[in-house]
């Protein structure tokens, strides 16, 4: 029963999660997304991880200062 419960609110932290990613996408592109869309985002940032994993390097950068976040390490 616990289990069970814990892996329902896990699943909606993800979906939420999803949908936060999904509307930050939608905004930047100022419109909505459509089907399509998906797999050009995916060969986009699979582009840019082959052209020197720019999305990670990116990801692993803090917003506010440009600074490495804790935990991660530079290759």
């Amino acid at each position: 029963m616990v289990r069970t419960q814990r892996s329902i609110e896990e699943r909606k932290k993800r979906t939420h999660l999803l949908c936060q990613i999904g509307g930050t996408v939608e905004k930047v592109l100022d419109r909505p997304l459509v089907e399509e869309d998906v797999m050009r985002l995916l060969n986009f940032l699979n582009q840019q991880e082959r052209n020197g994993k720019y999305f990670t390097r990116a990801m692993e950068k803090c917003p506010d200062t440009g600074s490495e976040m804790e935990g991660t390490e530079n290759d």
